[in-house]
């Protein structure tokens, strides 16, 4: 199915990695969110939960595939599709992650009854966590639907700031 841009998703049907959408800070200014992986084998989050990026990135114009070319993400997290309707309402563009060497974070999560530290990138296990591994990266973590969004105020705040006084 090819899909039209803009796009409000009702479920992750229609949602691929690369995929973006406009995040409007309270100064104006605009971040972007990112449609980092799909989760097809894992039944309760087919329909609706997704791995999401947010980029470091912010304008004063919502983003495109252009003005998004070359950064990365400054964070990652599970989250479901009322992410994106609370906090821009629809896709507006696709951008193929590998066209600029993104990637799904990697994380750590506990696994089983013996509480087995696994390496992750997202939902999928990779192997056992190394001790340095469970001391430098972060718990995979689902968010709360204007999580992204209170990261991108707490991150842009520097730029809010100036913008402002310009």
């Amino acid at each position: 199915q090819t899909v039209t841009y803009p796009f409000e998703p009702k479920s992750t049907r229609f949602l691929v990695a690369g995929q973006f959408w406009p995040i409007r800070l309270s100064s104006g200014r605009y971040c972007c969110g990112r449609v980092m992986r799909l989760y097809p084998d894992v039944p309760q989050w087919k329909s609706r939960g997704f791995l999401a990026g947010l980029m470091d990135w912010s304008d004063v114009e919502p983003p495109t595939s252009q003005t998004i070319d070359g950064p990365q993400t400054c964070a990652q997290g599970f989250v479901t599709i009322k992410t994106i309707q609370e906090t821009g309402s629809a896709i507006t563009g696709m951008r193929d992650l590998a066209l600029d060497g993104i990637e799904p974070d990697l994380f750590i999560t506990f696994s089983g009854r013996e509480a087995v530290c696994m390496l992750t990138d997202g939902y999928h296990h990779i192997r056992r966590a190394t001790d340095d591994e469970r001391g430098r990266l972060s718990a995979f973590a689902g968010w709360t639907c204007d999580h992204i969004k209170r990261l991108a105020e707490k991150h842009y705040a520097h730029e809010a700031a100036s913008y402002e006084g310009s």
